[in-house]
């Protein structure tokens, strides 16, 4: 959508009575909620690239395996803790 076009309707939807903008509202993030969370983050990038927000959109991180757990020797660290509050 062209920023002029969005800015049109932005005034319309502004000049809606309060009733007509609750419904819009939730017409629009039920329109929002049926698309899938990756398409809402690029479409959100986009925008905010555009807006000068952002200098550049970049690929998300890749995500890290699980942290293996720590086998610890002795008394439970939650014991230890304990001890060296008292």
């Amino acid at each position: 959508m062209e920023n002029s076009t969005f800015d049109e309707v932005l005034t319309a939807a502004q000049s809606l009575p309060p009733e007509s903008r609750r419904r819009l509202g939730e017409e629009l993030l039920a329109s929002l909620n049926s698309e899938s969370p990756g398409d809402k983050i690029n479409e959100l990038n986009r925008q905010l690239l555009e807006a000068g927000l952002l200098s550049e959109i970049r690929k998300p991180a890749k995500k890290s395996a699980p942290f293996a757990p720590v086998t610890v020797i002795g008394q439970p660290v939650s014991e230890t803790i304990i001890e060296e509050r008292r």
